[in-house]
């Protein structure tokens, strides 16, 4: 008898409604499910599980993760739209699923493969930003370290093994950050949820936890994550079958073996230069090949770094530069020799003022 009220007061308390705080079902898991249906319509890259593909600036990702983490205060506690305690509870439990989704991920990466990863760490810190988002003001901070966690290993297998098992290309893991994690802390939210954060029950308990086995609340959760779901998918299946119709989901092969940046834009992610094209250019705006190595002291990162200065180099009249960034060209040269950084940014101011006298 227990059990058939426990059922029948479930199934009235689900009708009820769910809980998202600052939209992780409206906006994660919506989007990581679309992104798995554009991933599967579109196909794979060329290169994929053919090569290695690596990314192209570890330091712009962690960089970018860092701003998430910090822009995402504003995402969940500003989703309040007051100062007051419910904004401060989102606000650290926002931090402390992120750290803790992070860590778990690193040490996963450590348990399978023998090391963790800056990679790893920064895609699962936002894994566990996504997963506290619908929970942020319903959760305290012991429960959001538990879901941080649980997201950093869930998200670490999705992104990892059932991506592969399942051979899509998903560049960016947003299905397995975002539509993974969201779904598993859309449905952890009902678990955790406290009236001592955010009594939105009239004093009812609300959580599974909480209220000692009332599942209405899981059930309503389930059901929100369910229609999300399939919305998302027939939406974007709609959409992504209007755009084939019309120009088509995917470039040429020649497009996408040369790269949209240069196809399409006509622009390089990185500016090289070859000897070639430096040779072009008048010898008092341009160094020769020679010094450049020299004044480099023997590294080709930093070869490659001044040469990309010069393939910003655009003559005006023939004589001076529209626009020249010796910070530039700094930039890109690694930290281990600050006495050949100060003598090679001397070398190119010189040339820059040679060359508009």
């Amino acid at each position: 008898m227990r059990v058939r009220s426990l059922i029948l007061r479930a199934t009235i308390r689900s009708r009820e409604g769910a809980l998202d705080f600052a939209g992780g079902t409206v906006v994660h898991i919506s989007c990581g499910v679309s992104a798995l249906v554009a991933a599967i319509l579109i196909g794979p890259r060329m290169r994929y599980l053919k090569e290695p593909i690596q990314p192209h600036n570890l330091t712009y990702t962690a960089l970018g993760a860092a701003m998430l983490w910090v822009g995402w205060f504003g995402f969940n506690a500003g989703s309040e739209l007051a100062s007051d305690g419910l904004t401060s509870s989102a606000f650290a439990t926002t931090h402390f699923a992120a750290a803790t989704s992070a860590v778990a991920w690193a040490f996963t990466e450590w348990f399978v493969l023998g090391k963790p990863t800056v990679l790893g760490a920064s895609s699962n810190a936002v894994a566990g930003l996504v997963g506290i988002t619908p929970a942020a003001g319903f959760v305290q901070p012991i429960p959001a370290l538990i879901m941080g966690a649980m997201a950093g290993v869930v998200c670490y297998i999705a992104c990892s093994k059932l991506k592969h098992a399942l051979k899509y290309d998903d560049a960016l893991d947003a299905f397995g950050v975002h539509g993974v994690g969201g779904t598993l802390t859309a449905v952890l939210t009902s678990v955790f949820a406290s009236r001592a954060c955010w009594d939105v029950s009239n004093g009812v308990p609300i959580g599974l936890i909480e209220s000692g086995g009332d599942f209405g609340l899981v059930f309503g959760q389930i059901i929100a994550v369910g229609v999300t779901v399939i919305f998302a998918v027939v939406g974007s299946f709609m959409m992504l079958k209007i755009i084939d119709a019309f120009i088509g989901l995917r470039v040429a092969a020649e497009a996408e073996q040369r790269g949209l940046n240069v196809n399409d834009h006509g622009k390089k992610v990185t500016s090289r230069a070859n000897s070639a094209e430096c040779s072009r250019w008048p010898s008092r705006l341009v160094p020769e090949s020679a010094w450049l190595q020299s004044i480099a002291g023997g590294s080709q990162c930093r070869q490659n770094a001044v040469q990309g200065f010069c393939d910003t180099v655009q003559l005006g009249h023939g004589i001076a530069a529209e626009r020249i960034s010796p910070a530039f060209a700094l930039a890109h040269l690694s930290a281990d020799s600050m006495r050949n950084q100060m003598a090679l940014m001397e070398a190119v101011i010189g040339n820059v003022a040679a060359a508009i006298q």
